[in-house]
């Protein structure tokens, strides 16, 4: 075995994108047991602690919103991509390797997100994202951007295919990445290239490209313990959480990029949500109701899978003991699937059924689908009826 170091550099000058891919999909490919990809990020309790502590910082970086689309770049078998998509977002797993794509999809059949989250399954040809301009909210690397040889062309890519307000967020090695005994290994025996991250010149090269801001976080992913009787003064003197924070930054860096722009506001958050809510009248049991957009998010219709926007009734009983949360619902347009605009405001008159329990009272509510109930986040004042018989 030759002692000489292997230069990340030269491997992304000797060979192109292309040829990197092919060497990817064969080291991939030469996987007879998928048990360990499959397992990830727990195929190993050595490697678990670090690949989770940095997931969950990207993951925080990200500021997903249910409905999101995230691209899920250099994905490989993709546990990445499911645990994204359980948290409701729409994943576009993304890789140059067939191989790792379909470990993904077996990883999707064995372990399907619960709730509303999807996939899909995009190979990349190196060069060239296959998606259309400002088409993801977010994008997505998990310690995979430091094999890429072409910078500046995919970060391009990146740019495009954000939309306004987009960020892209990478959990990657650090400005030595390349010369740990792991990498060197990596790169003499199957050709991958293993590049250091170093934050100045990456940042000057996101701003070349296009992106407005680039932030790198600082934190400490791995807990370092303490004596009990220790714990107050060294979280006041802070040294130890700053020595804790310097050793596990000294080779790993998360990165935000930011496209610029605003994204839109809408339901699928509970930021911009606030409506006034007034009940015009009530002839037996026919309600109707007046809500309007006082915020500055815009309200989706049914054709969201998150963050519907329904007038939600709830049932209680004279006491004014709640009987049940979800008792009925209301579209807030005819046909169910138009949005409601900030400052727009819609009248809704609706009979209400009859409930097991008599005399009853109602209260009366905006909710966004699986985000929130107004009133929970004070974006409304819930409406309650007189007792009905």
């Amino acid at each position: 075995m030759s002692d000489q170091l292997i230069d990340a550099e030269e491997l992304v000058r000797r060979y192109t994108p292309t040829e990197l891919a092919e060497t990817a999909e064969a080291y991939m490919a030469a996987v007879t047991d998928w048990g360990y990809h499959l397992a990830k990020p727990l195929g190993s309790p050595v490697e678990a602690p670090v690949i989770l502590a940095h997931f969950a910082a990207m993951l925080a970086a990200l500021q997903l919103q249910p409905g999101h689309r995230v691209l899920d770049f250099g994905a490989g078998s993709c546990w990445t991509s499911r645990m994204i998509a359980q948290t409701g977002c729409h994943v576009i797993a993304c890789d140059v390797s067939e191989t790792g794509l379909a470990m993904g999809r077996k990883l999707f059949e064995l372990q399907p997100p619960i709730g509303s989250g999807t996939a899909e399954f995009l190979l990349f040809d190196g060069y060239h994202l296959d998606l259309p301009d400002a088409s993801v909210d977010r994008i997505s690397v998990m310690d995979a951007f430091h094999h890429v040889p072409n910078w500046r062309e995919v970060l391009t890519e990146f740019l495009r295919v954000l939309r306004p307000g987009g960020r892209v967020v990478m959990a990657e090695g650090g400005p030595h990445h390349s010369r740990t005994p792991q990498a060197q290994e990596e790169m003499r025996n199957f050709t991958v290239v293993e590049r250091d991250m170093v934050v100045e010149d990456f940042a000057a090269l996101a701003a070349e490209v296009g992106f407005v801001d680039t932030l790198v976080a600082i934190y400490a992913g791995i807990p370092h313990l303490v004596p009990a009787a220790q714990f107050t003064e060294e979280l006041q003197n802070g040294a130890t959480a700053r020595h804790a924070a310097i050793a596990f930054l000294d080779n790993h860096r998360l990165i935000a990029l930011d496209k610029g722009g605003e994204a839109e506001l809408t339901s699928r958050s509970p930021v911009g949500l606030a409506a006034a809510i007034r009940l015009e009248s009530v002839d037996g049991r026919r309600l109707t109701v007046v809500v309007e957009n006082v915020g500055t998010a815009t309200w989706l219709g049914a054709s969201a899978r998150i963050g519907v926007v329904n007038l939600g009734v709830q049932l209680f009983d004279a006491a004014g003991r709640r009987l049940d949360l979800d008792f009925m619902r209301v579209a807030l347009r005819p046909d169910g699937s138009a949005t409601v605009a900030p400052g727009e405001s819609v009248r809704l008159s609706f009979e209400v059924p009859v409930p097991d329990v008599r005399p009853f009272r109602l209260t009366l509510d905006l909710v966004s689908e699986g985000v929130a109930w107004f009133a929970n986040i004070g974006a409304s004042s819930p409406v309650q009826t007189d007792v009905l018989g």
